[in-house]
């Protein structure tokens, strides 16, 4: 579900979220549904003493439908309908139920109209939440059934000042519910784009170190519990300043967005970068031993640095320099940071546009327990 107010790189995140959240109320409500449609067949049967007329079953069988419908659909996966259309599929039928049966209630039984607005207003509500989302939705979903409805009663000359106003109560308390739940989702929305601008650097759109560190250490924690490698890559962009003194700190901006992007197209999707200051970045590799490390930072390094990067109109070389560094037992993320920054620090020594790795060799019983990093340049 796309939404202009929210950055398009999020959209699917917001879809996922919203998707999430109306499986959840197709479910409940499926099942609400089911137990309402029980006890009323139930209270009908029980104050009526008969069956149910081919009318009534002819009428109730698509809400019934479209609810199970639901229910498999969520249980199975099958059909892969999005949610929100099951929702309007049940809530349309809803209504087209109510409506049909006040209807034959105003074109048979007049005398019984003042019993319908309780079950006729519940029906509306229900409905509203289940289908509507916007104002275009109420009246196409409620508005133009009413009105057809009103229009079909007046040709057959069941329509009355009575039936009027029962169809307006119901009508009002539809349009403030979606009225509400549009409110809602724009609320929604607005703290969706607060908690991207808490969590994401706002020129890369990149994760910042707040949001990062917490998915280090969880990811620390498991690669210990777990004894699976876990490795880390700091990034550098090399002579940066010369953009920003040469172009200006627009072009400055614009190198380091599509630097992001490159380093973010590089990865897989368990991997995370962030924007760790500056014109650095960290890359958390899950599951990634240190060839494989090196492997995805020298195929950084070369995505960043062998293809032009247009600024103002210029073709610029932009080379980036890299450190390794892959956890070893007992380390914690600071430490392992702190090897993979040195590792960086000896790319930048060597000349640059390089990738370095940090590997621990067990320390001499004469020197301190602290492990001494023996670092390697990629061959």
């Amino acid at each position: 579900m796309v939404n202009e107010q929210v950055p398009e790189r999020r959209n699917a995140t917001l879809g996922e979220y919203q998707e999430h959240i109306e499986a959840r109320l197709a479910i409940y409500s499926a099942w609400v549904l089911l137990t309402a449609l029980v006890i009323y067949h139930a209270f009908h049967l029980g104050f009526n003493g008969g069956e149910l007329t081919s009318i009534e079953i002819y009428l109730r069988a698509p809400v019934v439908a479209f609810v199970l419908l639901t229910v498999i659909a969520r249980s199975t996966g099958f059909p892969r309908w999005p949610t929100r259309y099951l929702l309007k599929l049940t809530g349309i039928s809803l209504i087209f139920l109510v409506l049909a049966q006040l209807y034959i209630y105003a074109s048979n039984v007049p005398g019984m109209l003042n019993q319908v607005p309780q079950g006729l207003i519940l029906g509306f509500f229900v409905a509203s939440i289940l289908s509507l989302r916007s104002f275009q939705d109420w009246v196409l979903i409620i508005l133009v059934p009413v009105l057809a409805m009103a229009l079909i009663a007046w040709i057959g000359n069941s329509l009355s000042v009575e039936l009027a106003a029962i169809l307006l109560g119901p009508l009002m308390i539809s349009l403030i519910n979606c009225l509400l739940i549009t409110f809602i989702q724009r609320v929604t929305i607005e703290n969706f784009k607060n908690y991207e601008l808490a969590i994401n650097d706002p020129l890369t759109q990149l994760l910042n170190r707040r949001a990062f560190l917490p998915l280090f250490h969880h990811d620390h924690s498991r690669a210990e519990r777990s004894q699976k490698p876990l490795s880390v890559v700091i990034a550098d962009l090399d002579d940066f300043k010369q953009v920003n003194d040469t172009w200006g700190h627009n072009a400055g901006d614009q190198a380091l967005r599509e630097v992001a992007r490159r380093l973010k197209d590089c990865l897989r999707k368990q991997d995370v970068v962030c924007r760790w200051g500056g014109e650095e970045f960290l890359i958390l590799l899950p599951e990634t031993d240190s060839n494989g490390a090196m492997r995805v930072a020298e195929k950084c390094r070369s995505s960043v640095s062998e293809t032009l990067i247009d600024i103002m109109g210029h073709g610029h070389t932009q080379t980036i320099s890299l450190g390794v560094a892959t956890l070893t037992g007992g380390e914690s993320v600071e430490e392992l940071i702190n090897r993979a920054d040195r590792a960086l620090y000896s790319a930048k020594k060597s000349g640059r546009n390089r990738v370095e790795l940090a590997r621990v060799t067990a320390a001499p019983s004469s020197q301190k327990a602290d492990n001494i990093p023996d670092i390697k340049s990629f061959p």
